[in-house]
C-alpha cells in the first residue's frame, strides 16, 4: 500500500479502517509511518491517542512531528504530568521540546504548571522551557479564568522551587497573577 492509500483511508475510511492502518506504522518507509498517523490521527480508533504517543517517543523526527501535531491537537484527551514525566525518563531534550509544544494547547493554568515543572527538571531543556514561560507570560490575558485551589497550591509551591532559576521580574509577574487572578 502507497502512503496515498493509508492517506486515503484516513480521509474517507471509517473507525474500523483504523486496523489496516495501524499496520503501516511499522513500514520500512517514514513516509508511509507519518501519513499512518495522520489517518489514525482522523479516524479516532478506540486509544489511538495512546498509540500516537508511542510514536511520539519512538520514532524517527519526521513521524514523531506528525504525532506531535496530533497529540497537540488531543491534548484534552492527555494527562500532562504522566506525559512530562515520560518525556523527561526517556532523556532526549528533542523528545521533551516536542512535549513542551504540544503544551501549548492546554489551558491557561495547566500549562503554567507544565511549565513550571519543566524548568525544574534539568539544565539541558531549561532554555526552551523559559522561552515557552515567557511566551505564556506574553499571551496571558487571552483569557480570564482564575486557578482553582488546588491549581493555586501547585503553581505557588513550583514557584518556590523555581525562584532561583526563573528571572526575577517573570517570578514577580507570576506571584501577581496568582495574587490578583
Amino acid at each position: 500500500m502507497t502512503p496515498s492509500a493509508v492517506a486515503g483511508l484516513g480521509e474517507t475510511g471509517i473507525v474500523r479502517d483504523s486496523d489496516l492502518v495501524k499496520g503501516f506504522l511499522k513500514h520500512r518507509h517514514s513516509r508511509v509511518r507519518r501519513m499512518a498517523i495522520r489517518s489514525i490521527c482522523k479516524l479516532q480508533p478506540p486509544h489511538f491517542v495512546d498509540t500516537v504517543i508511542e510514536t511520539l517517543f519512538k520514532d524517527t523526527q519526521g513521524v514523531a512531528a506528525v504525532a506531535e501535531s496530533c497529540v497537540a491537537k488531543h491534548i484534552r484527551e492527555v494527562a500532562a504530568a504522566p506525559l512530562w514525566d515520560r518525556a523527561v525518563s526517556l532523556g532526549d531534550v528533542d523528545r521533551q521540546v516536542r512535549v513542551l509544544r504540544v503544551f501549548r494547547q492546554l489551558s491557561k493554568w495547566d500549562r503554567l504548571e507544565c511549565l513550571l515543572r519543566s524548568v525544574a527538571t534539568s539544565a539541558d531543556i531549561r532554555e526552551f522551557a523559559l522561552k515557552e514561560l515567557d511566551d505564556w507570560s506574553n499571551h496571558f490575558n487571552t483569557n480570564f479564568t482564575t486557578p482553582t485551589p488546588a491549581q493555586h497550591s501547585t503553581l505557588r509551591a513550583l514557584l518556590t522551587q523555581v525562584k532561583m532559576i526563573v528571572s526575577p521580574v517573570r517570578v514577580g509577574d507570576i506571584e501577581f497573577v496568582l495574587k490578583h487572578g
